[in-house]
């Protein structure tokens, strides 16, 4: 199983369960390869150039297939990649710490305007194509911090280091301490587990993050290499294990999506990324 970031990280904490699960269904131990980059980007391109038909697989979410290679190179593109299934809805987030002087969207966006160079901290292409947006909505002059992943957002977060940040979920382990605060979601609805932060259409931007957790193995992966492991993810998802893990600690919801459900949104998406990337040209 490749994941994208580095340990630590919400992905990684899923993921691990995920594979302990999936060994017991393949009969054949399920082993990690962390190889964190461009916010999973780099391992989308060790994919889709493995000869390995589905005993190499990527787990994490569908933005490096959807968004990234419209937004910068890739050595790929969608089609590079057979999606087996999606197994649980992203609850990205803006989020920020406890000693900051906003606690709510619009307190964050009068305090950047006053105080310029606040440091926001990125993972991904995705997320900077949004704060950049919000950015020059907002006239705002920002410092922007690259990481790898949820584990090294959440040290500059909670100690001061950076002002906020993307979250793909790690802050579900920060959040009851008071550690970090939800300000906005970056989905399509408000967080399932934090209902009290809106999202970003509701705070006046025509933008969001609809992403989804998926499986993806090589383009050439033989039907039948799909299907074994797409029956394993969809007894997975009813495990209590892998629910526990998901919809308790990193807090998202647990779905099964099929691959012809997958294509069918994935498509639609790449669409509308391809216009909304133009509009913000212009």
């Amino acid at each position: 199983m490749l994941i994208g970031f580095n340990p630590g990280g919400s992905t990684d904490v899923q993921g691990q369960v995920l594979a302990e699960v999936l060994s017991e269904q393949l009969g054949q131990p399920v082993n990690i390869i962390h190889h964190p980059g461009a916010g999973g980007g780099a391992a989308a391109a060790m994919l889709a150039n493995s000869p390995d038909q589905g005993y190499v697989f990527k787990y994490g979410l569908s933005l490096p297939f959807t968004f990234a290679p419209l937004i910068s190179p890739a050595s790929y593109e969608l089609n590079s990649f057979r999606y087996v299934a999606g197994i649980t809805l992203a609850q990205a987030a803006i989020v920020t710490g406890r000693n900051k002087p906003f606690k709510t969207w619009q307190e964050l966006i009068e305090h950047a305007k006053a105080n310029p160079g606040l440091i926001y901290a990125t993972q991904h292409t995705h997320d900077r194509f949004i704060i950049n947006h919000i950015a020059k909505h907002e006239g705002l002059s920002l410092r922007i911090m690259p990481t790898t992943g949820g584990a090294g957002m959440a040290p500059l977060i909670v100690s001061g280091d950076a002002d906020f940040a993307y979250s793909g979920g790690t802050h579900s382990a920060y959040t009851d301490s008071g550690e970090m605060l939800v300000l906005a979601s970056l989905a399509d609805d408000r967080l399932v587990y934090y209902p009290e932060a809106p999202t970003l259409r509701e705070l006046g931007y025509d933008i969001s993050m609809h992403a989804i957790r998926v499986i993806a193995v090589p383009a050439n992966t033989p039907d039948e290499h799909v299907r074994v492991l797409a029956e394993a993810l969809e007894i997975a998802t009813r495990d209590p294990r892998f629910i526990q893990v998901t919809e308790e600690r990193i807090r998202m919801p647990v779905v099964f999506m099929s691959s012809e459900e997958l294509n069918t949104l994935f498509a639609s998406q790449v669409e509308e990324y391809k216009q909304l990337i133009s509009d913000s040209a212009e």
